[in-house]
């Protein structure tokens, strides 16, 4: 994910949390701060802390790993400018895709009462699994990478959830204009990996693909458990000009890639 994504999302928690600088209530304490969030002030003393969600370790770490360094660094420039008032990052470990610890980072998060906002999930199976304790605490979330359409536009997270990226119906349009007009590929594989991220973006853009007279075949496989590929492959009609893969797991799109090539097959990949 670029940098400017992550530190608008981190900027974004900040602000978030705006209200509290300089309040004179107690510390946020869960469900209180979540009954009034438009009167409640949060005393937060010289240092405001944030908390981070991301996938750090796990199969999703290259995208986790970056996005922590990149809240240290943030945190590092801006304490080093201002001598007063400082931040603090407390990062939380999603290991994305298993959502699990995305829920168990969440209720962390919502239990300590002196992180003010936080950024992320990265994911946005995270982001649903993770609303239900987040709010409950009263923190609002901001998410640099998080894209389905429906994680605000549906009321559940009104008011707590935000985002820095793009959604899926802003992607989309943008994807299936590079395969059309940039590639003109006319015959298009596209595979899914069974999460929430990938399924809204490739219902997206197979629609949109679909109603410009594109030839559009539709695959899905998971690809957290898959190591062999070679099933599918075998399914991807040799005449494709283009596979569509918008995968969380980098590692596994090489993996992928490769068995594709092996198989004697030459279709470019996006992701």
């Amino acid at each position: 994910m670029k940098k400017g994504f992550f530190v608008a999302a981190l900027v974004a928690a900040l602000a978030a949390a705006a209200a509290a600088f300089g309040g004179n209530t107690p510390a946020r304490s869960g469900p209180t701060a979540a009954a009034g969030p438009d009167t409640a002030l949060i005393r937060c003393g010289r240092t405001r802390t944030i908390g981070v969600a991301a996938p750090v370790t796990g199969p999703a770490a290259s995208i986790g790993a970056q996005q922590a360094r990149w809240a240290r660094f943030f945190v590092t420039r801006y304490n080093r400018a201002n001598k007063r008032k400082k931040l603090r990052v407390i990062v939380g470990d999603t290991q994305l895709p298993d959502t699990a610890q995305a829920i168990q980072v969440a209720e962390r998060f919502a239990s300590n009462s002196a992180i003010l906002g936080v950024v992320g999930p990265a994911g946005s199976q995270e982001v649903q699994v993770s609303t239900a304790p987040l709010k409950s605490g009263g923190l609002a979330f901001i998410s640099g990478s998080a894209t389905r359409t429906t994680l605000t536009t549906d009321r559940t997270r009104r008011g707590f959830f935000f985002r820095t990226v793009p959604n899926d119906d802003q992607q989309g349009p943008k994807v299936a204009s590079h395969i059309r007009g940039v590639v003109r590929a006319s015959r298009v594989v596209i595979i899914d990996s069974q999460n929430s991220y990938s399924t809204g973006l490739s219902d997206t853009v197979q629609r949109i693909l679909s109603n410009s007279q594109v030839n559009v075949r539709r695959e899905s496989v998971n690809e957290e458990s898959t190591t062999d590929f070679s099933s599918l492959i075998a399914r991807i009609p040799s005449d494709t000009q283009v596979v569509y893969i918008p995968w969380q797991l980098a590692p596994k799109a090489q993996l992928f890639g490769q068995q594709l090539r092996t198989a004697g097959k030459t279709a470019p990949i996006r992701i």
